[in-house]
């Protein structure tokens, strides 16, 4: 909900440059924190580990954001939300290509049950989208998902925290002059209040750098395949959150995409 306010007030990819340059913060000082009370949360890393640091920050932190944040205005929120429903089928397929995981036929049944909870809770778009935003939301989703691979192999050789907080940092890195350029072309101006203040917060420490560790967290402990399932949980936080927060009436949609996501996650739970 916070997102989709933003991308209303601010151009698309200055957007996801706030988003990773406000969240390094938040990691830098924890690190400093933590290595004053004697914690060791980082690892030197070795030269030929920096190519994979740069291809994560790159192109899923940057790249696969941008693209997620430049298909939301040229389609409708729905439809890249229906588009970013099917990630653990991408996630599981490069899973089993790429780093050999098994899955059950369970699973699949699982993943079935999950996806279509999750587009009946989303419902069909308002409208048609441009063929641009079509592109974009799924570029998204297929790369990042693809990337995902990368960052679980990542994860099982460095801490979580260390592979997030130097991702975010190139993927600001990167970010800034796309923004520039995305900001001088598209005309596009921001609307800075300071009702805004705490819904950016909320966006660059919970949205952005707790989320994206709690992932690669996840990852380094579970198989790829597994972290995906839980993907489709996303429309079912969101509009919980929504009948709670603002009021939004509960909709047999949502009680039907539920019962079918908690089937799935109890069925892949066995």
């Amino acid at each position: 909900m916070a997102m989709a306010k933003g991308l209303i007030l601010f151009p698309a990819l200055f957007f996801c440059l706030l988003s990773f340059a406000g969240s390094v913060f938040p990691f830098f000082l924890s690190s400093v924190i933590l290595i004053a009370l004697g914690f060791r949360t980082f690892k030197r890393i070795r030269t030929e580990d920096i190519k994979h640091f740069l291809f994560i920050g790159f192109n899923g932190y940057f790249l696969a954001n941008a693209a997620l944040m430049l298909g939301i205005p040229f389609s409708t929120g729905s439809f890249s939300s229906l588009i970013n429903s099917t990630s653990p089928v991408f996630i599981t397929m490069f899973a089993v290509l790429i780093l050999g995981e098994q899955i059950r036929k369970k699973d699949i049944l699982s993943l079935v049950l999950s996806i279509l909870g999750a587009a009946i809770v989303i419902g069909s778009p308002e409208e048609a989208p441009a063929p641009f935003g079509v592109f974009c939301s799924v570029f998204s989703v297929v790369l990042w998902s693809y990337v995902t691979i990368h960052i679980k192999k990542l994860s099982e050789q460095y801490p979580p925290l260390e592979v997030t907080a130097v991702c975010m940092g190139i993927a600001s890195v990167f970010s800034l002059p796309a923004a520039y350029a995305y900001y001088r072309i598209s005309g596009e101006t921001l609307h800075m209040t300071s009702s805004l203040i705490l819904p950016i917060l909320y966006i660059c420490l919970i949205c952005t750098a707790l989320s994206h560790f709690l992932w690669n967290r996840s990852l380094r402990t579970y198989g790829a395949a597994y972290c995906a399932f839980f993907y489709p949980l996303q429309p079912i936080v969101s509009m919980a959150l929504g009948v709670l927060l603002l009021s939004e009436p509960m909709t047999a949609a949502f009680l039907i995409g539920l019962v079918l996501i908690v089937a799935a996650m109890v069925i892949h739970g066995k």
